[in-house]
């Protein structure tokens, strides 16, 4: 089963022993396309609890577009009443993986998210207040998100690693998200390899406009 920006391509699944079930699945990854990145694609690995996420490719910009895909599919599935976690770090061939516990209510703020990624916001100014909401965002799943300047920020994680690639990916959707509840557009731009732990770059407000 793949995912990216085409939907319509999902392939039929017959999944076994899981808690959400295959529209379910559906559901979150037609969320993962409505993602606001550079498209790079990779597939899921559905098994008994859990699905396996894989990317495209084997470099920084495939790892960090399926970091932020994660987080979408993990939302996706939350809003719906499943149980979903996320664990980085496994095997070079299932380096993230989705499991389900029992299924519960979704937080008010798992709501706002995606919502924010069906309607951003209404446009608002790139506030003090923002600007340390969405510093929080990246905190939560590791990251720093560090402002350079009134409109420009960069997105870093302690190691460059692919597991820390994965987790900028969450961090950013998770950043993406919180600005677009905020009506605040953010433009990202991805670094160069030579910028170590630095793994996006991100315009916010006006500049991101322009």
């Amino acid at each position: 089963m793949t995912f990216g920006p085409s939907p319509r391509r999902l392939a039929p699944i017959k999944v076994v022993g899981m808690m959400a079930s295959p529209g379910e699945l559906d559901i979150a990854l037609r969320a993962v396309a409505r993602l606001p990145l550079p498209p790079e694609g990779g597939r899921l690995e559905v098994g008994p609890g859990c699905v396996h996420v894989v990317p495209g490719h084997d470099d920084r910009a495939a790892r960090i577009y399926t970091g932020a895909a994660i987080f979408v599919l993990a939302l996706a599935l939350r809003v719906q009443g499943c149980s979903a976690h996320v664990r980085l770090g496994g095997s070079p061939s299932r380096p993230a993986t989705i499991f389900f516990t029992r299924p519960r209510p979704p937080m008010p703020r798992d709501r706002r998210l995606a919502a924010a990624l069906e309607a951003p916001a209404p446009a608002a100014r790139l506030t003090g207040v923002t600007r340390a909401e969405l510093e929080r965002a990246a905190a939560v799943e590791g990251a720093r998100l560090r402002f350079t300047g009134r409109d420009r920020a960069v997105l870093s994680t302690r190691g460059n690693g692919p597991a820390d690639q994965l987790a900028a990916g969450m961090a950013l959707a998770r950043v993406l998200l919180s600005a677009a509840s905020r009506g605040v557009p953010v433009r990202f731009l991805p670094t160069g390899a030579e910028d170590g732990c630095a793994q996006a770059v991100l315009v916010l407000g006006r500049a991101a406009r322009a």
